[in-house]
């Protein structure tokens, strides 16, 4: 079995994004914030069916799995940065349902905001594309390796 750090990961995940927000948190409070956001990339079922098992070790800090159709090849960096491009949808998905567009949305009377129903179509269209890019990410690898062609 394979294990990866949550290092490398979360590193393949930051390179992805730009978010001040996060990058101004404790180390702490970021690796929480990120380490949920690998649990639920992880539980992604088009994720999770990379492996025929899986396991995540907070404590330690890694992610121990067996791919379910092995290669030759060493597939560290690419499960990492399947996992990584899974996280980036995480991440939308929790930048659409925030309360700042759920106020813009019902009309919060604390700020004004133009445009509201352009801003949330553009989020949605920015996580629906995180979205497919991760899908077809972990497509790709399935077109070859897979039960069919024996692996």
């Amino acid at each position: 079995m394979a294990s990866i750090n949550y290092e490398k990961i979360f590193s393949m995940f930051l390179s992805s994004i730009k978010d001040h927000e996060l990058a101004s948190l404790s180390e702490v409070d970021a690796n929480a914030i990120m380490t949920e956001y690998l649990h639920k990339a992880l539980s992604a079922s088009y994720l999770s069916h990379l492996f025929e098992t899986s396991a995540l070790d907070d404590t330690a800090q890694t992610f121990t799995y067996k791919m379910a159709y092995e290669t030759t090849k060493d597939e560290t960096d690419f499960v990492a940065n399947a996992i990584a491009q899974w996280m980036v949808y995480e991440w939308w998905s929790n930048k659409v349902n925030s309360i700042v567009n759920a106020a813009q949305f019902f009309g919060g009377s604390e700020q004004k905001f133009y445009s509201q129903q352009a801003h949330m179509a553009e989020l949605q269209n920015l996580q629906d594309s995180a979205y497919k890019k991760a899908r077809s990410f972990v497509q790709d690898r399935g077109w070859i390796h897979n039960s069919y062609l024996g692996g």
